[in-house]
């Protein structure tokens, strides 16, 4: 038997373990705790953040639709329609290069 000669040896069930081997042990599984607590925290986390993101994109989708949706159809115009009026030319270039367009 390994003996710590400054303390006394503990006793576990049959076993004698020095001092020194048992706060190695503690010391070796407050580690392992540690580092499996580490790993949970960044996959929880992780999986918060990926949901904020769908989230995200989820609102930036329906957001999108309603931009969308104000835009008029200009699908039936063609290169020889008369655009005269300014509110027809400014929905023209909004239908060109997309994004929100609230003319009132």
């Amino acid at each position: 038997m390994i003996s710590d000669s400054s303390r006394p040896d503990q006793h576990v069930g049959q076993l004698a373990f020095p001092i020194s081997a048992i706060r190695q042990l503690a010391t070796t599984s407050a580690r392992l705790q540690l580092k499996a607590f580490l790993i949970l925290a960044q996959t929880i986390s992780a999986c918060s953040t990926s949901a904020r993101k769908q989230d995200d994109l989820r609102q930036l989708a329906a957001r999108s639709a309603r931009w969308t949706a104000r835009v008029p159809d200009l699908s039936n115009q063609t290169a020889r329609d008369n655009i005269s009026s300014r509110s027809d030319q400014f929905q023209l270039v909004v239908h060109l290069f997309g994004g929100p367009f609230n003319p009132t």
